[in-house]
């Protein structure tokens, strides 16, 4: 624990805090460039003084970690397409007219169940240069033909900006996609776009056409859907194949984490290269240079075939450290290390400290690094062979607490059986990536003995993917739909914080931390419960539906005619945002009340009823009403329309409502109303 005082650990922790400050309080690229250089002036001034008068050492330490947080607030502006004139959105131009857009393909993002997309870079609007990122979705067809990436082309479309969610509780694609430094989004089909060049020697380029190739290679020896799907996964970091009920199984099972490739994937390949080129270390000093650079080489290597994602360039970048140490005959601090591959990651692309990935891989590894040496101390006996399972389940035991909270914050799941998913899998994982990489090499020879090996290779792969479906079938050991916010984030942190303090110092302190963070815990669940324990009643934007809640004391009821799969989505994520204890379903009433207040709804039936204190009249399934008789009658102080009606009759209605002054909410439009 005496790490935490090593300059390159402190280093790194300011610059993410400042990364952190900058997500919440926008700062200008000038003031924060006038900030880190005026700080670095007075620190040189201070370094100068030390050895004249030691009382400056207070100072220059109290001011160091302010030079690098003000480093990481200018990083986000100044790593900003925002900070060019050219950026997209300094540029003028009309989002409902088609305009033409020539782009380079980034590379191909996951597909929906309607559209193809890719993440790409766009060189021209209208004839104007200008940069900027896009997603690019285009209408799926019967044709197999994929952009290749770093190809250029054109289209004529129109240019989006990502839309915000529609309703209370989604997911919030457009600040995912903000994170990103993606604002802007295409729709188009295959037919419109003219593809105007492909690059063949750029290093993406020619990644995916090696990628392309061993997928080819390994499907034209007969392995199914399923099995190419997981090969791709784990040998070329493609995970867009992947079925979505395969990969619930694995989350459900806690070993999603095995399906990207991260530092348990380039952890075996270091070691499997590390033991086949062990024999170069008797030419001596040559050979251990030899070697290194080998293992770094490949390594590098199998990172950008598998498209330099961030779990495996951090986890690339932490073994070539190791390597490097090896060369150099030094035994690193394994959390230094750490922190250097942050520190030069997050200096080149500071956004990627809001990878989720990012987050959850570098805290797996603290986690086993910090956790699993003091659980492994406490649980070791004198057999080996127990030694090897204890060693498992500590590695497990431990990345899995370091995780917790941002596992719960992000995806409100928590699988119980994931001991017993990772002392079953990952021996087969291992197994698995290393035959297959020897299969890859095997292929690309075509010896002809690599039929046999194949067929092993998709039973293997059969083998994992029964043994995590088996593990996901015992739902009853799965926890969902967990509600946990900010507050429970910060105060679980703490809590495991203590527990580790606990372990490596049993003190009165550390007791004393324990039971100020329980405290804390409890606190923040109180919190949450007064946060949330407030009346509402919201009407969602359903395309061609009614949907309709009212909570009440933490208690959610849904109101609608046909309860479909998309809308008890949607009804589970508001009721997961609001940390609700209930969700009941009902028919839609004609009249709600709220606050002493009354909703009127009126559909096709045209049934009004004249209330006293009427707030809002809904229109629902596009009534044939003369809206200013309506209005008269009735004295509503907001006319609504929900996402049942056509869109002509919305039009319709808002003008009337403009020329009669009269607020008029369409959730088509605006999204969904909420009443509080």
């Amino acid at each position: 624990m005496n790490a935490i005082k090593y300059p390159l650990i402190r280093i790194t922790l300011s610059l993410i805090i400042g990364i952190a400050i900058s997500s919440f309080v926008t700062i200008n690229l000038i003031i924060s460039s006038v900030l880190c250089s005026t700080l670095f002036v007075a620190l040189l001034i201070l370094y100068s003084k030390i050895k004249q008068n030691r009382k400056f050492q207070i100072v220059f330490d109290f001011l160091f970690p302010l030079q690098f947080i003000a480093i990481g607030i200018l990083l986000i502006p100044l790593q900003s397409d925002k900070a060019y004139a050219n950026f997209i959105g300094n540029k003028k131009f009309d989002a409902n007219v088609p305009s033409i857009i020539q782009f380079e393909v980034d590379h191909r993002l996951k597909p929906t169940q309607y559209y193809e997309r890719y993440l790409v870079n766009i060189e021209y609007l209208n004839t104007s240069p200008c940069i900027g990122n896009a997603i690019l979705r285009i209408h799926k067809s019967d044709s197999s033909f994929t952009l290749p990436r770093s190809s250029t082309g054109i289209l004529t479309s129109f240019l989006k900006q990502v839309p915000t969610p529609s309703n209370p509780g989604s997911f919030n694609y457009q600040q995912y996609l903000e994170k990103k430094e993606i604002y802007y989004q295409i729709t188009t089909n295959y037919d419109s776009i003219s593809i105007k060049k492909v690059s063949y020697f750029s290093i993406a380029s020619l990644a995916d056409r090696i990628r392309n190739s061993v997928k080819s290679k390994f499907k034209n020896k007969a392995l199914n859907k399923e099995q190419l799907a997981i090969t791709s996964a784990l040998l070329l970091g493609e995970r867009e194949d992947i079925s979505p009920e395969l990969s619930e199984n694995y989350a459900a099972a806690g070993a999603i984490h095995l399906l990207a490739i991260s530092g348990l994937h380039i952890g075996i390949i270091f070691l499997f290269l590390s033991i086949i080129l062990k024999p170069l270390n008797r030419l001596g000093k040559k050979g251990t240079v030899i070697r290194s650079v080998i293992i770094i080489l490949l390594l590098w290597g199998f990172a950008i075939i598998s498209g330099l994602s961030p779990s495996v360039v951090r986890a690339v970048t932490m073994f070539s450290l190791l390597a490097f140490a090896t060369l150099i005959k030094r035994n690193p601090n394994s959390i230094n290390v750490i922190s250097i591959s942050a520190l030069i990651l997050l200096s080149f692309n500071a956004r990627l400290f809001y990878d989720v990935g990012f987050q959850l891989s570098y805290l797996a590894v603290l986690g086993i690094v910090i956790i699993q040496p003091r659980l492994f101390k406490w649980l070791r006996t004198k057999n080996k062979i127990l030694n090897y399972f204890i060693g498992l389940i500590t590695v497990s035991l431990a990345a899995q607490l370091a995780v917790l909270p941002l596992s719960l914050y992000y995806f409100h799941q928590f699988p119980t059986l994931f001991i017993l998913s990772n002392l079953l899998l990952i021996p087969l994982v291992t197994i698995i990536l290393m035959l297959g990489i020897l299969l890859t090499v095997i292929l690309l020879v075509s010896t002809g003995i690599e039929n046999y090996l194949v067929k092993f290779f998709g039973k293997l792969i059969n083998v994992m993917n029964s043994v995590v479906g088996i593990v996901a079938e015992q739902e009853e050991f799965i926890l969902n739909q967990i509600p946990f916010t900010t507050i429970n984030l910060i105060t679980l942190f703490f809590l495991i914080g203590s527990l580790v303090y606990l372990l490596y110092k049993r003190s009165s302190v550390s007791i004393t931390l324990i039971l100020i963070s329980i405290i804390l815990v409890q606190i923040g669940v109180l919190l949450n419960r007064q946060l949330y324990n407030k009346d509402e009643l919201v009407i969602f934007q359903v395309v061609g539906e009614t949907l309709i809640t009212k909570k009440e004391n933490r208690e959610i009821k849904g109101f609608t005619d046909s309860l479909t799969e998309y809308k008890q989505q949607i009804l589970e994520s508001y009721k997961l945002s609001q940390s609700a204890n209930s969700l009941e379903i009902d028919s839609v009433p004609n009249v709600f009340k709220i606050k002493g207040t009354y909703l009127l709804k009126i559909d096709t039936s045209n049934v009004c009823i004249p209330l006293e204190n009427l707030h809002s009249v809904l229109l629902t399934h596009s009534p044939r009403i003369n809206l200013d008789r309506l209005i008269d009658s009735l004295q509503p102080e907001r006319i609504i329309a929900d996402g049942s009606n056509y869109f002509s009759f919305v039009n319709k209605w808002e003008e009337t409502c403009r020329k009669r002054k009269l607020p008029f909410h369409a959730t088509q439009k605006m999204g969904a109303y909420i009443f509080k």
